[in-house]
Parts: structure tokens; sequence; C-alpha cells
């Protein structure tokens, strides 16, 4: 089964895409970690998302 790739919705510089399988599901919106749901920085900016994929 091939993965389902989504943005993460930290905030309007996040780059990240992560898989919606472990997404942080808040308000309707998909999150990177519990970090980004709760607004702390969690790298995104950086493309550092901590849930993101290793390629």
């Amino acid at each position: 089964m091939a993965a389902v790739l989504i943005k993460c919705q930290c905030n309007d510089d996040c780059r990240c895409e992560i898989d919606v399988a472990r997404a942080v599901m808040r308000g309707g919106k998909a999150f990177c970690s519990e970090a980004c749901a709760e607004g702390r920085p969690c790298g995104c900016h950086r493309g550092l998302c901590p849930a993101a994929p290793v390629l």
C-alpha cells in the first residue's frame, strides 16, 4: 500500500509532507508532531519535520 502524503499545517512556512497515517490530527488539520499541533516550533521551517518519512 502506498503512503499518502499531505502538507503539514504547522504554519504557513511549513514545507513538510507527512504520511497521513502518522499525522497528529487537531481540528480537522494534520500536523507533523504534537509540538506543531500545540503551536510550538517543530522544525518545519527548516524541513526537519519529526514525523516526515526518511527518504
